[in-house]
């Protein structure tokens, strides 16, 4: 088996590929970020292959879903992560910011 099997183009890991155990939490928010990056970002009911930051982080890794939820919702401060996600003027860029700044802590 290929090294990198279970990574997309750009590093990221494919949607559905959720059932990793062996990232640490860092890494897990860094390829949600990733993922984000690839895919594109969605926002509200986008009917297309982008995904939202909570789809980002539930396609990273379920086993390390809750701790990704717990540090995105640390650092914005706010516990409604699709509300945030959704909100008016949002952008990719911050969404991305977002993961890679939980990613650091």
């Amino acid at each position: 088996m290929r090294r990198n099997q279970n990574r997309n183009q750009n590093g990221a890991p494919p949607v559905g590929t959720n059932t990793r155990t062996d990232m640490t939490l860092k890494q897990a928010l860094a390829a949600a970020a990733d993922l984000v990056e690839a895919k594109g970002w969605a926002q509200r009911d986008d009917d297309n292959d982008s995904v939202c930051i909570v789809q980002a982080i539930v396609n990273t890794s379920l086993d390390l879903m809750v701790p990704m939820l717990n540090r995105v919702r640390e650092v914005i401060g706010e516990t409604d992560l699709v509300a945030w996600n959704d909100t008016y003027g949002r952008t990719q860029a911050e969404v991305v910011m977002v993961l890679r700044k939980a990613a650091r802590l």
